[in-house]
């Protein structure tokens, strides 16, 4: 709707402020606004809240994402003519490898449960949305008195961070919390990755700074490259 996209574009130019500043893009953020936005002007619709709050997280995404590629265009010493040309040649490629590779990946593994595609951010957008919906009588009392809780909680452990001795210490309460709607498959491999980047940064700190991202990049590609091949085998 134009409310959607004229929104869409104010929380963009937000975002992207955010992210030159603090170097972190708020797209879940700029979304939670939408949601409480359309819960007002569509009350208990959640598929309107959705397709509302998911045009304006998409907006922003692609928004901040392509400051940060004229960001890393410009340290490389590329033009913003030649950035424009390359993200136009690049976006019909990119909608048109979607447009494949999704049906065939979805298929094959499905989203969520045991082995599917899983997506943190997408249960907390959901869950927020129906919250919107029902009201907070749509949940147990118990789970108000777990917000509360955690809340307070995430509040010390940030705040903790940023002290000088005991911060390197402290746990991340947004690691933490993804860590509790992401699979444990997923979650096991990297505590495994990040031990072992550890490990190898005490033994030979020169080399893990050259040799630790392309071997990360490595492996993120491959898994993908792997499970689209497969997705694309298996399709009738």
């Amino acid at each position: 709707s134009f409310v959607s996209v004229f929104l869409s574009l104010i929380l963009m130019l937000v975002g992207i402020r955010v992210l030159g500043e603090t170097n972190w893009a708020p797209i879940s953020a700029m979304a939670n606004v939408m949601q409480a936005v359309f819960a007002v002007l569509a009350p208990g619709h959640v598929p309107i809240n959705m397709i509302g709050s998911g045009m304006s997280g998409a907006v922003a995404a692609n928004g901040e994402h392509l400051m940060q590629d004229y960001r890393a265009g410009k340290i490389v010493g590329s033009t913003n003519r030649n950035l424009t040309i390359l993200q136009l040649i690049g976006v019909p490629i990119g909608a048109l490898a979607v447009a494949v590779a999704y049906p065939l990946v979805r298929a094959k593994y499905g989203i969520g449960g045991e082995g599917g595609l899983s997506s943190p951010i997408s249960v907390k957008w959901a869950g927020f949305a129906e919250l919107l919906s029902k009201g907070f009588g749509a949940l147990p009392s118990s789970a108000l008195y777990a917000l509360l809780i955690a809340l307070v909680i995430g509040v010390v452990l940030t705040l903790l961070e940023s002290h000088p001795r005991v911060g390197r210490w402290i746990p991340s309460p947004t690691a933490v919390g993804l860590g509790m709607l992401i699979p444990g498959f997923a979650v096991v491999p990297m505590i495994i990755g990040g031990a072992t980047q550890f490990v190898w940064q005490k033994v030979s700190p020169r080399r893990e700074e050259v040799y630790n991202t392309p071997l990360a990049s490595g492996f993120i590609t491959g898994e993908a490259l792997v499970l689209l091949i497969l997705a694309a085998a298996a399709f009738r």
